[in-house]
């Protein structure tokens, strides 16, 4: 490979928030590490300063009647190394065939991002294209024949489009064992996501005595997905004794009426319990990860779970449903617990246990935190990923 490469990400929308998630990590990375010229072109109108991206440049188009992102593409190939995007989606698999039929050198990465529900709707799929051989034998109803068909050729075609990428990844373990069997590709890659180890903000972990009773959730608070109300309506039956309880993230309005309710019908949580906002200041953020002992998710579905990863790394004990990356992160539960969807008294019982110091976690806060260090670091996680690419362009 040349001394300069280039790196360009498509990518619909993007914030400041995402700097600090994979969209924004893995161009940072080749960027920092091996000296990429990382781009990333996007709709955001947000007004990213290049201190704020941390040397990649962020491209801002104008959505116009012609996908702007095709014009980027016919405009920029030739100096394109390395493109990237995001997700299982048709217009990526044009941006494919666009780039590779104009830079044939050029290199293509599609990062999956996927929860359970896009796992479950390819097994549907794959499922369909078992049944297909057989389809008028089966003894189902037509419109259910019709059905079958259908996504018989949705499976073929799938496949077929992911198999012309160089590079396909998926971030969670247990759903790169599910593609490799649905789908037995040759280019598909277990990368996981990672914690941003190169930030120069990032704060000396503290000791889990130095620690305070402090339990946090953090994302999009009342998202559907994130499925707060069930921490919320855990805590109307736990006793919070010398606890305090943080709501971290932006909130959305919907779930005010819920909040207020809350308040009203236990008063005295107005001391324990508490809504931040959205923190965009990371050094407050990473201040409450190091000063809290537990993190709890509640969501109904994850890709990954950034925020679980940063409170891991800072030596927080995880309570969470089985979504995203819980299962790697705790190394298969040994190190937190993983509790039922919805399962109000599991989640209960849980927290109660540790607040009445009948559960020790500290042992497990220092073990996640070096598990965390050894497995999820971004600065391991690029190499492999840089690995794979100078293998491809042997």
């Amino acid at each position: 490979m040349q001394n300069k490469k280039t790196l360009v990400l498509l990518f619909d929308y993007f914030y400041d928030v995402h700097f600090y998630k994979d969209v924004g990590m893995i161009p940072y990375y080749f960027h920092k590490m091996f000296g990429f010229n990382s781009t990333i072109v996007s709709y955001s109108q947000d007004k990213n300063t290049e201190e704020d991206c941390k040397g990649v440049i962020i491209k801002k188009i104008k959505k116009i009647l012609l996908d702007p992102f095709i014009l980027y593409i016919l405009k920029n190939s030739k100096n394109i190394d390395l493109l990237m995007m995001f997700h299982n989606k048709e217009k990526n698999y044009f941006y494919r065939k666009l780039f590779k039929f104009l830079n044939p050198q050029g290199l293509t990465y599609l990062k999956l991002d996927m929860n359970v529900y896009n796992v479950e709707k390819l097994e549907c799929f794959y499922n369909s294209f078992i049944k297909f051989k057989d389809i008028f034998k089966l003894k189902i109803k037509f419109i259910e024949k019709i059905k079958t068909i259908k996504r018989y050729f949705l499976y073929k075609k799938i496949k077929k489009e992911l198999a012309q990428f160089d590079i396909v990844s998926i971030e969670n373990k247990i759903f790169y064992e599910k593609l490799k069997q649905i789908l037995s590709l040759n280019n598909l890659y277990y990368i996981p996501n990672g914690f941003f180890d190169l930030d120069e903000n990032i704060p000396p972990v503290l000791s889990y005595d130095k620690k305070e009773n402090i339990i946090i959730t953090v994302g999009r608070i009342g998202a559907k997905e994130k499925n707060n109300k069930m921490l919320l309506n855990t805590l109307e039956r736990i006793d919070l004794k010398d606890w305090k309880v943080y709501f971290i993230g932006p909130i959305e309005k919907e779930f005010l009426l819920k909040i207020n309710d809350f308040y009203f019908r236990f008063p005295k949580y107005k001391e324990k319990v508490f809504f931040t906002g959205e923190i965009k200041d990371r050094n407050k953020l990473y201040d409450f990860y190091n000063k809290s002992k537990v993190f709890c998710s509640t969501s109904l579905w994850e890709s990954f779970g950034i925020a679980m990863l940063e409170a891991a790394y800072f030596g927080n004990y995880i309570i969470g449903t089985d979504t995203g990356a819980i299962q790697e992160i705790t190394n298969k539960g040994r190190l937190g617990t993983i509790i039922e969807f919805n399962n109000i008294e599991m989640l209960a019982k849980e927290l109660q246990s540790i607040i009445n110091q009948e559960k020790n976690i500290e042992k497990y806060c220092e073990q996640i935190k070096d598990f965390c260090m050894k497995n999820f670091l971004w600065s391991n996680i690029i190499r492999i990923l840089f690995e794979v690419i100078l293998n491809l362009k042997r």
